[in-house]
């Protein structure tokens, strides 16, 4: 048989804005307009792609095992960006952005076994680690702040860092599953 699972599917998008006029930053004189954009997202998508074999060896004894092309994409990121204007007309800004992305092809095997009795039915499995086939991952970092001459008290700060084409190494554990359903009268437990 064959197969395709989406295994994970995320999709999350929070932005939240705001704008203010008053005396919100206490080491400026006077009030002063602020604004705030603060955004985090996250999507991460797998999908396996699968060819199953099984066996039955009894009518009451069987066993499968399934060989499964796996792709990973993750994207995740943090946007804050404040920005004060003073009632001197000076203008203060900070913003934070980081954020990454990975891509992953890799390959697994899911062992089965499973059995009828007359009292229960079981089943055990085992899905081995994943052999990475390749992965690239991609950095982004910006970090920027420019205050108020003679009024802010931190130093101005530029920092930016772009990385692309970055090994990665995403792993999968060895994982083993069972469990046993037993029947009570038209139901199982």
């Amino acid at each position: 048989g064959y197969s395709i699972l989406q295994r994970q599917s995320i999709d999350i998008d929070f932005n939240y804005r705001n704008e203010v006029f008053g005396d919100v930053i206490d080491i400026f004189p006077g009030e002063e307009y602020f604004g705030a954009n603060i955004r985090f997202n996250q999507k991460v998508k797998e999908e396996w792609y699968s060819l199953t074999w099984s066996y039955p060896f009894s009518d009451k004894l069987s066993i499968g095992v399934t060989t499964s092309g796996t792709r990973l994409s993750s994207n995740k990121g943090t946007l804050i960006e404040l920005q004060a204007l003073a009632e001197s007309g000076d203008v203060a800004q900070y913003q934070f952005d980081r954020n990454y992305s990975i891509e992953h092809f890799g390959i697994l095997w899911k062992l089965g076994i499973s059995g009828v009795s007359r009292l229960f039915n079981w089943g055990l499995t085992l899905t081995t680690p994943s052999i990475q086939i390749s992965s690239k991952g991609a950095y982004n970092f910006k970090e920027f702040f420019s205050g108020i001459d003679g009024v802010s008290t931190n130093p101005d700060i530029f920092t930016t860092s772009r990385q692309n084409d970055l090994s990665t190494d995403y792993r999968r554990p060895l994982a083993v599953g069972g469990g046993i359903t037993f029947p009570v009268n038209k139901n199982e437990i």
